[in-house]
């Protein structure tokens, strides 16, 4: 049976609870739109970042504006003080600012490849291997991993592009999709796991009609919550290993 979140997770138990704070994870509108119905008066921010860079170096607080667009995806915000971004020409973004760390310790290999240094820059470069974008508004958007491109029966797929659209679905409040892999190398095949009250055929009908059918999760597992490692991230090894029991 699914967990109910508590009816005394609200303003009224709970009065002096004026602000959320989200980051490490993709905040998606279902859970805004949630928190708006339990604490009418509450802040809501979205921040982003990698440890790399200090974690928090966007942040945006979500107005009713944002949650009622038309956007998919909720903004991760604009730029910390003494910092930039950089989106390269296939939508890397490259984090330049004092909160970017010195390296990693004893690993000279990883800090060649994720470090920057300009002459033209002050402070250092990170390249994030996340995938994003700048609206009009000067608002930036994170798409997810610029390593989640899977081909799967001659077809290209983009998994976070699945994971949006699951995302989007008002009676799914968590989701995440992962590529199984064969021993051998290549893609087995694609699971899903959903916190919703939805069935898997209700949630596959729903992606058909949005994503061409080679995209759509041949495995949804509906879950009452997902499970989270110690660094409080959602743990996609663990999600792998019950996808292939099941």
């Amino acid at each position: 049976m699914r967990k109910r979140i508590s009816p005394q997770f609200s303003s009224d138990y709970l009065p002096d609870l004026s602000v959320f704070v989200f980051i490490g994870e993709v905040l998606n509108k279902a859970l805004v739109k949630q928190l708006r119905r339990r604490f009418q008066h509450a802040k809501i921010l979205n921040s982003y970042g990698p440890t790399e860079a200090t974690i928090a170096t966007t942040v945006i607080e979500i107005t009713d504006d944002i949650l009622h667009s038309e956007n998919d995806l909720l903004p991760i915000g604009v730029m910390m003080p003494d910092s930039r971004m950089e989106i390269t020409s296939d939508g890397e973004l490259i984090i330049w600012g004092k909160n970017v760390m010195r390296g990693y310790l004893g690993l000279a290999k990883e800090n060649a490849e994720k470090l920057l240094h300009r002459e033209s820059e002050m402070f250092r470069g990170y390249r994030t291997g996340d995938l994003g974008y700048e609206n009009v508004d000067g608002l930036f958007y994170c798409q997810g991993r610029n390593d989640s491109q899977i081909k799967l029966n001659g077809y290209r797929i983009e998994i976070n592009e699945i994971e949006n659209r699951l995302l989007a679905m008002s009676d799914i409040s968590e989701a995440v999709v992962l590529p199984l892999m064969k021993s051998g190398g290549g893609v087995l095949r694609i699971a899903a796991f959903c916190v919703t009250h939805l069935a898997q055929e209700a949630i596959k009908t729903s992606l058909s009609k949005v994503i061409p059918h080679y995209m759509v999760p041949s495995q949804i597992i509906i879950k009452d919550a997902l499970p989270l490692n110690p660094n409080g991230k959602i743990d996609r090894k663990l999600l792998d290993s019950h996808a292939r029991t099941n």
